[in-house]
């Protein structure tokens, strides 16, 4: 665990949880750019990012997570541009 330190408190975080956030963004970022370059218009990023947790969860046991990424991307992007 890593800790972070503000105003004289510790505060542990988990670094799986830190890096899947991180990842998490990532993906959402991409969906969004890709599914604006594919329709030209607004693209809700709440509802992106809902989208992405829903189908990152649907892998938590899974045990190689290198391709999950693009798994989810993929995913997402098929699902929205068929909405």
């Amino acid at each position: 665990m890593a800790g972070a330190e503000e105003s004289g408190v510790t505060i542990e975080l988990d670094q799986t949880f830190v890096e899947r956030g991180m990842v998490l963004d990532q993906v959402v970022a991409e969906v969004v750019a890709q599914v604006h370059r594919k329709t030209g218009g607004p693209v809700d990023v709440a509802w992106v990012r809902e989208l992405v947790e829903a189908q990152w969860s649907r892998h938590d046991d899974a045990r190689v997570r290198t391709f999950l990424p693009v798994l989810v991307r993929r995913a997402v992007v098929d699902r929205m541009l068929s909405a």
